[in-house]
């Protein structure tokens, strides 16, 4: 059975009385363990997919199924749980804060947890490891290059040790040298279970993924 599910979505904006469609109809099974990537054209619907894919925009219609919870018959406070159980997100901004170290950088999505406050550290310098920067984890984004930036990133999206990584655009401001090493990054966490899914615009990268989707007018290929 797939991890996640997406049936019949639809999703229509409104300004003032004009109703603008922005997602026809999507259905969309992910496999666990998979790499998907997602490509379109800048208003083809990739990033409403996204968002209602991270439990942030309900859709119009349809359901979000993920390890059998119904997503948006959730209230919004579980909802909210439920993202920080299971998804981590990676962005093309990375929102790093400019005045907190690597580590604690990566550490902000604990401060939300049950975990004792002696752990938050630990779990930090874990991710970073896995990125390769534990040996940067005092160093302020500052003194760090666009690529091991985005790694603290990914190591902030890891530390929660969610099932699923969304990742929008994530290689979108690299070179391509740097770019090709965040996506070996995320086919070694395929490999070692988690499921990523990924928003590009970039063939190349995408062609390193499991699975390649299209998508055109809100409307899945």
């Amino acid at each position: 059975m797939a991890l996640v599910q997406l049936t019949g979505i639809e999703k229509v904006y409104t300004a003032g009385s004009a109703s603008v469609p922005a997602l026809r109809g999507v259905d969309l099974a992910i496999q666990e363990g998979s790499f998907v990537a997602l490509m379109g054209r800048s208003g083809s619907g990739k990033s409403t997919l996204l968002s209602i894919l991270g439990a942030m925009s309900p859709p119009t219609r349809g359901h979000v199924i993920v390890d059998d919870i119904d997503v948006y018959a959730l209230a919004q406070e579980r909802r909210a749980d439920f993202r920080r159980e299971y998804l981590g997100f990676v962005f093309q901004q990375l929102y790093l804060m400019p005045y907190l170290t690597a580590a604690a950088n990566v550490m902000l999505p604990l401060a939300a947890t049950r975990l004792p406050q002696r752990q938050h550290l630990g779990l930090a310098l874990t991710a970073l490891r896995e990125v390769g920067l534990d040996d940067k984890a005092d160093r302020l984004p500052c003194d760090l290059s666009g690529g091991e930036q985005q790694r603290v990133a990914i190591a902030r999206a890891l530390v929660n040790r969610p099932p699923i990584v969304l990742a929008d655009e994530p290689t979108g401001c690299l070179d391509t040298e740097t770019g090709r090493g965040i996506i070996d990054l995320f086919i070694d966490l395929k490999r070692s279970g988690l499921t990523v899914f990924m928003v590009t615009h970039d063939p190349v990268s995408a062609e390193l993924a499991d699975r390649v989707l299209h998508i055109q007018d809100g409307v899945l290929q």
